[in-house]
């Protein structure tokens, strides 16, 4: 016995919780021969702090609810209010769950077991001989060190229990030690095989002295690892001090035991199978039942580490030949190794090995072949643990007639030792075939018990055997999908006991909001909750969150949330057949430059399937902003019917839950590259955890998570605001602007405004942006100034709100419409007459911006890429038009004539600057000199948005010299015609952003002879790289200066159209347009809005809603219909009045002027909740007839209102008249 060197003073509490009577039938009753235990076990206390609970305790923190008692018996152990039984969902899966064990004493065969559905129950609490402190230990990774649960496990060392011995004293002291905590809670106790001989069901056997100390221990999680509790036995052969007991206990075999029962009504109906791939036998439905519906759970159980036995010739090299492993003289060739958990840590038992399963075993209640039914004594018991049949006989899986060999397998190759090894999804090998109320046990041995002695423990004989298996439980589509569901989980809990039971603390709760508005529901939560949070947590750890355990190798990091709606109020995945389960938005998380995408994981057939996709981009949350407590906020709206698609209903309950996930860091591996890093998809690889705790703090650790219950219209009388709009009072763009309420106290009630101003120092080479600034009109004072921010995500609610919210301002991405698409809104009238080629870029045909500031803008071919224009800007675009067949004047434009050879085919000038020399040897040019020439077509601003149209615009065009040199081909006759090929004339219009001049005197376009101080400087126009004015030119404007400087000077467009032949040209009356699509903003734009102060309605808005008040189902046919949707007995009806306001009276009379009720707020769900649920009887509680009644409603902040509805009510027999 370990000492301790801690002095309690031990405090006794009373806690009076409820009365027991135990003449009355508390206890189940018989199941076909099987009864629960008469025992009613009373709870020691109501808390959710650890420490001492007495001879039974609830395991309750999971999706597994698991009653046990200090005795070793599992599921079946009363504890009211619940019950007995093993509860998954909402049914049990578990009647009862135990051991057994068998082996020799001196030669002398013994079997004892905890298996209450056999009638066998052979252990009493305490350690051999002595109940002292024989209590159910709980200790919770919440509990606080030092604190109450930390001092009464000082008892549970002083009977064998496992602590941390922090300081390394050998000692435990609850203020500086650390209880032996196992997952998120571990429930310990012990108990010996002290049952006297004429006691037991196995009368034959007397109790030898083995005590057991029981570990049970979960993971506080509604995610896979919910569906696990944990199981650690630690068997000890103490002996009773009698001088004839042997020193040692042989060949002993130890069974997981268990009586599953899948479906509480359902028993009869299951099938066992066993996994040895796994280490597990299972039990699963032969068909769906009653309690479950189609989809029944299926249950495992499995080792995971079996008693460290020491084999000469096997586990070590017996070096001496003393058939007993000696450290340093033998050698080990295996290890067997003990898991004891992160604080503890792992044992290494070298020259040893953890034995591994042995057989498996299933028996049934009350069937015909009787060596198949609950063993009557201890030799048929010990041949079940040896994988035979009660009478010792070996199966045979080609005759056995409870099973069949399937799928092609040769029975003869089946090993007769684990019973129904095949697999009932793929149909495939050794299935069991006889549904029945079946008892399974799995087996592992031999091994020895040496007597706990001095001597023993001198010569190193390991005195405790040690056993971990787990409880697992899994629910899939079906009954054989949910075998595979749980071979999942099952690979899942084999994880956590390989990475010893890593259990970091969870992120802190989400803290949110839920408020109902006029056709919506507005869910919201903080990403970075501030308040009162677990110890070593700091405000901001839901985004911030890192579990992390440098021993373990976790680092866990959240990487999104997601929200579910459910059906009912339950979070099962299916009920009664019909999904349950539907998710309605899902978040992820950036967590750093690394974008971790859709996760998937390794399924247990191989296969690589999708864990959880990645988030829609809207909904993709950039870990730093959504770490600050002032900006992290999500805000779900749901308007509509998750499961129907129809619109919500006013009093109706809706049920949703938000859960945050999170991926251990140091597991997940890139899926492209097999290596941690870099963006895209990752496998998981069993770092995937979830965590929806959405209760108080005081609360997380006993694992009641919650349901969000929504009633929809709750909030009639202070409704949710979500996004509302601005109003544009001038101005030509396409933006928007509106406004999220964030936080409906900080509104206002002001009117503001959104103004728009161009950033006149950006580059030309920047996107056209311009400011904006939002402006609090009722106080004249500039809340936001000279803003880039365009953010038109109305889901997203992430920010710091500004008087309550935040503001949304559209983005606009200039555009007009430069697709050749006859279906699409351009070009041509009449479409019949187009006589160009479709656009193509190669050709250099098409419609181009030639400016820098939007995605549009585009280098012509063939022309240089560099000739882009520095002067025009989105806000300058316009729908233009071409008039064909109207004749004006452009300025022409020659290409080929001036310089080298080299340079010459990209020279570029105004058609007045080539004189005749220029043309030497270069072909003939028609209208030498003439710049200004008839063009037949004129371009027209006819952009109604701007007004004042139409407007003639000034327009140009490029001729081509031709002749000369090979690569000439063009026709610079001084007449546009573009021919059949762009490349070759690149008679291009250029469409400026000016006036038209008829008299061709816009000097930027032209260049020509400017006067200056130094006499008279010729500079001719170049439309391809720009031209230089003299900066002493006399009568030029800077802004002239600027748009001669620059490529294509300030076009608005470029238009290149070829003919399809040479023979088809336009026809006079034809237009080409260029439509705009999206306009940006500018200088013009402005929008205003007026917030709701608090966000309350006006007194006539609340009147206008009393004016409302109504009463449904009105008629009231015999039932109503709400009781479909929640959960009310539909012999149960109800009337609803709605649009009540706070403070109201009900006063409902017959006809005859008989008040039969009155109802005022108190029965209301709450206060504030504007509907009052009438159950049809009076004051006296008697159900009223059918007929029409009378409803006075009186509010005193909005007078009285009269109603009249009809009641026409089943036939029903009354309790009381």
């Amino acid at each position: 016995m370990i000492k301790t060197k801690y002095i309690f003073k031990y405090r006794f509490w009373l806690l009076l919780i409820g009365i027991v009577v135990l003449s009355l039938g508390f206890t189940e009753g018989d199941k076909s021969g099987k009864t629960t235990s008469p025992k009613i076990y009373k709870l020691a206390k109501v808390s959710s702090e650890g420490g001492k609970y007495g001879d039974a305790y609830r395991l309750n923190i999971n999706n597994i609810n698991m009653p046990m008692n200090r005795s070793g018996k599992i599921a079946d152990v009363n504890i009211p209010p619940e019950g007995s039984q093993g509860r998954f969902d909402e049914s049990t899966f578990l009647f009862s769950g135990g051991f057994m064990l068998s082996g020799y004493a001196g030669g002398t065969l013994f079997a004892n077991a905890v298996a209450s559905a056999s009638l066998v129950e052979d252990y009493v609490p305490g350690i051999v001989g002595d109940q002292t402190g024989a209590e159910m230990y709980v200790v919770k990774r919440s509990d606080a060190p030092g604190g109450k649960a930390y001092q009464d496990w000082a008892d549970a060392v002083a009977l064998g229990a496992d602590f941390y011995d922090v300081d390394g004293d050998g000692f435990y002291d609850p203020s500086i030690d650390i209880p032996d905590i196992l997952g998120d809670e571990t429930v310990w106790c012990v108990y010996n095989d002290g049952v006297p001989q004429a006691g037991r069901r196995w009368n034959a056997v007397a109790p030898l002295g083995i005590e057991i100390r029981q570990t049970a221990f979960a993971l506080n999680s509604k995610s896979a690892i919910g569906n696990i509790i944990f199981f650690r036995y630690r068997i000890k052969y103490v002996g009773l001090n009698k001088p004839t007991e042997p020193n040692k206990l042989d060949d002993v075999y130890f069974g997981v035991w268990a009586d599953p029962d899948i479906g509480e009504n359902d028993h009869s109906l299951d099938l066992v199978g066993s996994d040895t791939f796994r280490n597990a036998i299972y039990t699963y439905k032969a068909a769906g039942g009653v309690t479950y519906g189609n989809n029944p759970p299926a249950f495992f159980a499995t080792f995971f580490s079996g008693p460290t036995e020491y084999l000469p010739g096997v586990t070590f090299v017996d070096n001496d030949g003393d058939g007993e492993y000696t450290d340093g003289v033998d050698t080990p060739l295996d290890t067997a190794y003990s898991v004891r958990g992160r604080n503890i840590g792992r044992v290494d038992y070298p020259g040893a090995r953890n034995q591994p399963l042995s057989s498996v075993i299933e028996y049934f209640n009350g069937y015909s072949d009787r060596d198949l039914v609950d063993p009557d004594n201890h030799n048929q018991a010990r041949n079940f643990m040896l994988g035979l049949k009660s009478n010792g006989q070996e199966v045979d899986p080609c005759t056995f007639a409870v099973g069949s060999v399937l799928g092609g397998v040769d029975c003869n190759t089946v090993n007769p030792a684990f019973w129904f090894s095949g697999d009932p999804v793929t149909n495939v090998g050794w299935i069991g075939n006889q549904p029945w109320d079946v008892r399974q046990m799995s087996n592992t041995g031999p091994f020895t018990l040496w007597k706990d002695t001095q001597e023993n423990r001198d010569k190193g004989r390991l005195i405790e055997k040690e056993i971990v298996v787990a409880y697992v439980v899994g629910r899939g589509i079906d009954r054989l999908n949910s075998i595979t569901v749980a071979r999942e989980i099952n690979d899942v809990a084999q994880d956590i006991f390989d990475n010893n039971f890593p259990s970091p603390p969870p992120p802190p709760p989400i803290a949110y909001e839920v408020k109902t508005g006029e056709d919506f529901i507005d869910l919201t939560w903080l990403t970075a909750a501030n308040g009162v949070l677990p110890i070593g947590q700091n405000p901001g750890d839901n985004i911030r969150y890192r579990g992390e355990d440098t021993v373990l190798n976790i680092n866990r990091w959240i990487h999104g949330f997601y929200v579910n709606a459910f059906r009912t109020n339950s979070s099962t995945q299916t009920i009664g057949g019909e999904n349950n389960i539907t998710e309605l938005a899902n978040y992820s998380v950036t967590n750093g430059v690394d974008t971790i995408k859709n996760l998937y994981y390794i399924s247990s057939n191989g296969g690589v399937n999708l864990r959880r996709s990645v988030a829609p981009d809207e909904n993709i949350l950039d870990s730093t902003f959504y770490a600050d407590p002032e900006k992290g906020r999500i805000k779900l709206i749901i308007n509509k019917d998750p499961f129907t698609d129809e619109p919500l209903v006013k009093g109706k309950e809706y049920y949703f839950g938000i859960t945050q996930y999170s991926l251990n860091h140091n597991a997940i591996v890139n899926k492209a590259t097999g290596v941690y890093g870099g963006s895209g998809d990752y496998m998981e690889n069993s770092a995937y955890e979830e965590f929806n705790l959405l209760q108080p703090l005081q609360e997380i650790y006993a694992g009641q998570t919650q349901i969000i219950t929504v009633v929809f219209g709750e909030d009639l009388y202070h409704p949710g605001l979500t996004q509302l709009d601005g109003t544009k009072i001038s101005g030509y763009s396409s933006g928007d602007v509106k406004y999220l309420v964030a936080d409906e106290t900080a509104l206002k009630g002001h009117e503001y405004s959104v103004e728009f101003f161009k950033d006149l120092a950006a580059p030309p080479t920047t996107s056209y942006m311009p400011f904006w600034r939002l402006k609090d009109n009722t106080i004249n004072k500039v809340l936001i100034d000279s803003s880039k921010t365009y953010d038109f995500n109305l889901i997203n609610y992430g920010g710091t709100p500004i008087d309550g919210f935040l503001l949304k301002v559209k983005p606009v991405t200039t555009a007009f419409n430069n697709a050749d698409d006859e279906s699409q809104e351009l070009h041509y009238d009449p479409v019949d007459n187009r006589w160009y080629d479709l656009f193509s870029t190669a050709q250099g045909t098409g419609i181009y911006y030639v400016g820098l500031d939007i995605p549009q803008s585009s280098p012509i071919t063939p022309f240089p890429g560099t000739a882009r224009s520095t002067i025009i800007r989105a806000d300058r675009l316009r729908t233009i038009e071409i008039r064909f067949g109207d004749q004006g004047k452009a300025y022409r434009y020659l290409n080929g004539y001036l310089g080298s050879n080299l340079i010459q085919p990209n020279s570029y000038r105004y058609a007045s600057a080539i004189t005749e020399t220029d043309t030497v040897g270069k072909g003939v040019v028609g209208k030498l000199g003439e710049g200004f020439v008839d063009v037949p077509f004129t371009a027209w601003d006819v952009d109604k948005k701007y007004g004042d149209v139409p407007r003639q615009l000034a327009v140009g065009f490029i001729e081509r010299r031709k002749s000369g040199n090979t690569i000439y081909f063009g026709n610079p006759d001084g007449n546009w015609d573009p021919g059949d090929s762009l490349l070759l004339s690149r008679e291009v219009i250029i469409i400026f952003d000016a006036p038209y001049d008829p008299t061709g005197n816009q000097i930027e376009y032209t260049g020509g002879m400017f006067t200056t101080q130094s006499g008279t400087v010729t500079e001719w126009a170049d439309p391809i790289r720009g031209f230089t004015i003299p900066s002493d030119a006399s009568g030029i404007t800077n802004e002239q200066r600027r748009i001669a400087a620059s490529p294509w000077f300030n076009a608005m467009y470029v238009v290149g159209l070829q003919r399809k032949n040479s023979g088809l040209f336009y026809t006079p009356g034809d237009k080409f347009t260029v439509p705009m699509v999206r306009y940006p903003y500018t200088d013009a734009d402005v929008f205003t809005f007026t917030t709701r102060e608090s966000g309350k309605l006006t007194d006539q808005e609340k009147r206008d809603i009393f004016n409302k008040v109504n009463v449904y189902p009105n008629p009231l046919y015999g039932f109503n219909p709400a009781t479909s949707y929640n959960n009310s007995p539909a012999d149960e009806p109800f009337v609803t009045f709605s649009n009540l306001p706070e403070q109201v009276t009900i006063k409902i009379y017959s006809l005859s002027g008989t008040l039969l009720r009155t109802l005022n707020t108190q029965d209301k769900s709450s206060p504030t909740s504007p509907f009052i649920r009438w159950n049809l009887q009076n004051e006296s509680g008697l159900r009223v007839a059918s007929g029409l009644y009378i409803a006075l409603i009186s509010a005193p902040d909005y007078g009285e209102k009269v109603l009249k509805f009809s009641i026409i009510m089943p036939q029903k027999q009354l309790q009381r008249y």
